[in-house]
């Protein structure tokens, strides 16, 4: 899917500095920082920019904010977004302790997850460290 229209199919402009992420994000097979993303934009974006158009794509449910170790964020295009047939749900993600990389493992779902009476799920966070299967061959 292009940027543009997953813009619009979410009720926003199709902005430089919007589309500029997306493509970033939609190209990436991982998620990535706001350091990463930046290196990577076509067009210059400032960092308030940037950090204000990161925070209303999370916002509006386009993008998944992975907070790794209670500082760094990560972020990804989930795959509901690009493939709007797929269902989004709750799932790991996995940061690699070599190289940094962070990977969502969308096959592993918190769906079942029950929680007591009376609470209620708005979302979850769940990282799992280890060692990249590309790191692991050295």
């Amino acid at each position: 899917m292009q940027a543009g229209k997953i813009l619009k199919s979410f009720g926003l402009y199709d902005t430089v500095s919007r589309s500029d992420i997306l493509q970033v994000l939609l190209e990436s097979q991982l998620a990535l920082s706001v350091a990463e993303i930046k290196a990577t934009l076509k067009h210059g974006c400032d960092r308030i920019t940037l950090y204000r158009n990161l925070k209303l794509l999370t916002k509006k449910g386009i993008l998944h904010q992975i907070v790794v170790d209670g500082q760094v964020s990560k972020y990804v295009l989930p795959d509901s977004i690009v493939e709007p047939d797929v269902h989004y749900s709750e799932h790991l993600h996995f940061r690699c302790m070599c190289c940094g990389q962070v990977k969502c493992f969308t096959q592993y779902t918190l769906d079942d997850m029950e929680l007591p009476q009376g609470y209620k799920m708005l979302g979850a966070n769940f990282v799992v460290f280890g060692i990249c299967n590309l790191c692991n061959k050295n």
